[in-house]
């Protein structure tokens, strides 16, 4: 199967692809530097350079690509984590016009399935003391530093649903937890601050 991935060098898209690489899939992986890039060539996809927000560019990046399935995993989050609403206004765009760009590409490019990278966050504030099923409805989101992350999330499943349901392309959201351990860089961070380096972490 071939399979575009966008966001493939970050904290999720480098296992992603190794994943997808080991079940014998063809993955192409967009990432926005050099580095990035190189990074995606390494472990044995095909790597390129592209920005989500670049609508033109884009469309022709994954017209190329010829994806059966397209993987959006696209942030743009400090290495150290996001702790200020600042820290999360550049992934803000990534999921609201990013989401709107990568969808169209996608269904240009003839891919049967997009399946996007959500969060917990897009919840807000509600208190669950039982499982919930995805299909509830949201409780209103309320003012203060988390308000514009949270609009963005439900502005990109909101994004996927309407695609799903005009027929043309099957679209999916993971709600994903806190990631955490190896190769996550604030799982690194953290135990280099608290003096444990490498060797705590086995």
């Amino acid at each position: 199967m071939r399979i575009f991935i966008a966001g493939a060098s970050g904290t999720l898209g480098r296992p992603v692809v190794a994943q997808l690489l080991s079940r014998g899939h063809d993955v192409t992986g967009l990432s926005h530097s050099e580095r990035g890039r190189a990074a995606v060539e390494r472990a044995g996809a095909k790597g390129i350079i592209g920005d989500a927000l670049d609508r033109t560019g884009l469309m022709q990046i994954v017209a190329d690509a010829h994806p059966d399935v397209v993987v959006h995993l696209l942030t743009a989050l400090p290495p150290a984590g996001a702790y200020r609403a600042a820290d999360l206004v550049a992934t803000n765009r990534l999921r609201t016009e990013g989401t709107a760009n990568l969808i169209d590409a996608a269904v240009a490019a003839g891919a049967r399935r997009i399946v996007a990278e959500s969060f917990v966050g897009v919840y807000g504030e509600a208190a669950f003391t039982t499982p919930s099923a995805e299909d509830i409805v949201l409780p209103p989101v309320s003012r203060g530093p988390a308000r514009d992350a949270t609009l963005a999330m439900r502005a990109s499943e909101d994004r996927l649903l309407a695609a799903k349901r005009s027929g043309s392309i099957e679209a999916v959201a993971l709600r994903i937890g806190l990631l955490y351990g190896p190769g996550v860089p604030t799982t690194a961070l953290h135990l280099s601050q608290s003096g444990c380096g490498r060797p705590c972490a086995a």
